[in-house]
């Protein structure tokens, strides 16, 4: 099997109900080894099933390409206008511009607090990047609490069940998002202010 054939079974694997990922894949390792294929067939054994969040993901990736390729260009404009601030050559108005649209980007493929937030942190982090992009996340997005002015952060915990109480903190999780990322701007023009004195 060559190495493009092999790719395309691999998109295959992720693009098919996430039920029927498990039986899929041993059956491409079964087939690849009996081929002679013993270090592909290790390699798609490897591959893990698709948790529900980044399966959902890969479908975002897979239905709405353009989209995710927007995201991932706004979280890169996102990253160099903070590391422009930082480094004294960018403003705060780039930054403020490059959260708007980053904002927008993210609005664009997900309403649901989650899942936008996995969207993001899968954006921003070089091994998850190019997975979400061909849709073959296998595990959900891990946060990386620590970068971007706040402006990552975990996805907020999934309800238990269908309660109006839970979409009311859901709501009350995406406001206190909004207004860090926010903080975290002005905080970004001070930044700026007192470096341009």
């Amino acid at each position: 099997m060559s190495a493009d054939d092999l790719d395309a079974r691999i998109d295959a694997l992720y693009a098919g109900p996430p039920g029927e990922f498990t039986a899929a894949r041993n059956a491409l390792a079964k087939a690849l080894k009996e081929q002679g294929e013993a270090g592909e067939a290790s390699r798609v054994a490897a591959l893990k099933r698709p948790t529900k969040l980044a399966a959902a993901l890969n479908r975002l990736a897979r239905d709405r390409p353009d989209a995710v390729a927007s995201l991932l260009d706004a979280e890169e404009a996102l990253a160099g206008a903070q590391g422009a601030l930082l480094d004294g050559s960018g403003d705060a108005a780039a930054l403020d511009e490059a959260v708007r649209a980053e904002e927008q980007a993210v609005a664009a493929l997900a309403s649901d607090p989650t899942v936008a937030a996995a969207l993001r942190v899968a954006a921003r982090r070089e091994e998850e990047r190019d997975d979400l992009r061909r849709g073959r996340l296998g595990a959900d997005p891990k946060p990386d609490l620590g970068s971007g002015f706040g402006l990552g952060g975990a996805p907020p915990p999934r309800p238990a069940r269908d309660d109006p109480r839970d979409e009311v903190a859901a709501r009350r999780r995406a406001k206190d998002a909004r207004e860090r990322r926010q903080g975290a701007v002005a905080e970004a023009r001070e930044l700026a202010a007192a470096a341009a004195r």
